[in-house]
């Protein structure tokens, strides 16, 4: 399922027509890709049965998965900004293309340099993925409260409260505009 997905979004003519089409199929394939890397991470574990892998493998794995997550948030932000841009300045930006390409390239580079904080800040602060639960989580160490409340929840709390701004304005736009 996940593998036609990812063919029907790199066929989609309209999703390389505008820019928003491809930031929303970098998305999309981002979403998916993680979909693809934790089932598998899942299944190996499970197939494993409790066998402990060496710690640079869990951690690669960890970072990877949430440098896939944080960039489809950060992703969702860039959306806002695109649809904020076009709705109050359509005709001022004419040559986007290459800058909304830059931007995706800085959502990646953002969440990578995310992700790799908690390794950064502590060698064991990593995300394991837990077979009992089947969620990430992560390991405890002095550094846990401070990557999760820092490095995570205000990120991600901040992105959200920029989302819910730049599309109010510009949902108001609009409406001024079909009145």
């Amino acid at each position: 399922i996940c593998a036609s997905a990812l063919f029907l979004i790199s066929r989609s003519l309209y999703l390389r027509s505008t820019t928003f089409g491809m930031i929303c199929r970098v998305q999309m394939s981002s979403d998916i890709t993680l979909i693809i890397l934790n089932t598998m991470w899942c299944l190996l574990k499970t197939y494993l049965n409790g066998t402990v892998l060496p710690y640079r493998v869990e951690m690669l794995v960890g970072v990877a998965s949430k440098t896939l997550y944080f960039f489809t948030c950060k992703l969702h932000v860039l959306m806002a900004v695109n649809r904020f841009i076009f709705i109050f300045y359509a005709t001022q930006f004419q040559k986007t293309s290459k800058i909304f390409k830059g931007a995706i390239f800085l959502c990646l580079l953002l969440a990578y340099l995310q992700s790799c904080a908690g390794p950064l800040l502590d060698r064991n602060l990593f995300v394991v993925f837990s077979s009992k639960t089947l969620r990430w989580q992560f390991a405890t160490t002095k550094w846990t409260p401070f990557y999760e409340a820092y490095l995570e929840y205000y990120v991600v709390l901040t992105e959200c409260s920029i989302i819910i701004i730049l599309d109010s304005a510009s949902f108001l736009k609009l409406r001024r505009i079909h009145r």
